[in-house]
């Protein structure tokens, strides 16, 4: 079983979570977990990066390294590879369906059962997006244009305290965006269009309550909901938000964040 840890692309590891609750229904298996780059480190991407010779969606690439290990390795230590199970949680549910989707189906399986837990829904993870953040955070920095050998001079963590500036004062989410390479399209898209690599059980799920954990601390009162959601949907209209709030009413709810 390989697990993906979640964060929303921008914290966690793959320690946070352990294994001793599965050990207790069942030894018969071989745990992996893996990290992965997070926050710029691992999204950066848009026209101007990829030009200069940056490789976009480094997180991507580091999750289908993990599986490509397993594959290669784990009978070393008494696994079966070709009997992998992939299991990702948020963020990590949307690693595995990246995997299933990259290079729009045409890469090889690697993996033979998917469970797949709260993914994300990223109907706006198209390249656009990604462009302008890159200028922002380079703007930030000092590095006007986006050139990369001046960004690759920035101290880490000024270069990441940057990009999280940029994501909490504009509508943008950290997560894998179209780059006409390892993503072609969303992973919704692809999957729309029978574009992936995949043939096996899988079992797509949503955690009990799971919104608790993910209420957002800026959302106050009903005038905050529009900002919140042109985060994840950026092309939403005033009606549908109009109607979504008269389907949702703030009075079925104890926290205004849910």
């Amino acid at each position: 079983m390989v697990w993906t840890y979640g964060g929303g692309f921008a914290a966690g590891s793959k320690s946070q979570n352990t294994p001793e609750g599965l050990f207790d229904l069942s030894l018969n298996f071989i745990f992996v977990a893996y990290n992965y780059r997070l926050g710029i480190t691992g999204l950066a991407n848009g026209p101007t990066y990829q030009h200069e010779g940056g490789a976009a969606n480094l997180v991507v690439w580091d999750s289908t390294r993990a599986f490509e290990w397993v594959k290669t390795y784990i009978d070393k230590f008494g696994g079966n590879p070709n009997d992998v199970t992939a299991v990702g949680f948020s963020a990590g549910g949307s690693q595995v369906m990246f995997q299933m989707t990259r290079f729009g189906g045409n890469a090889p399986q690697l993996f033979e059962k998917a469970y797949i837990m709260s993914p994300g829904y990223v109907p706006g993870a198209g390249h656009h997006h990604a462009e302008q953040f890159w200028q922002n955070v380079s703007s930030a920095v000092g590095c006007e244009g986006g050139h990369l050998d001046c960004m690759r001079e920035v101290e880490f963590g000024t270069l990441q305290d940057a990009a999280s500036e940029v994501v909490s004062e504009y509508t943008y989410q950290y997560q894998p965006r179209v780059d006409g390479f390892i993503i072609p399209d969303t992973y919704e898209a692809s999957l729309y269009q029978g574009h992936f690599n995949f043939s096996g059980p899988c079992v797509i799920s949503h955690e009990q309550h799971e919104a608790n954990s993910q209420a957002y601390s800026g959302v106050d009162d009903v005038d905050d909901i529009p900002k919140e959601l042109r985060i994840f949907f950026p092309s939403i209209t005033d009606d549908v938000i109009d109607e979504l709030l008269e389907l949702y009413p703030e009075d079925d709810y104890t926290s205004a964040g849910l």
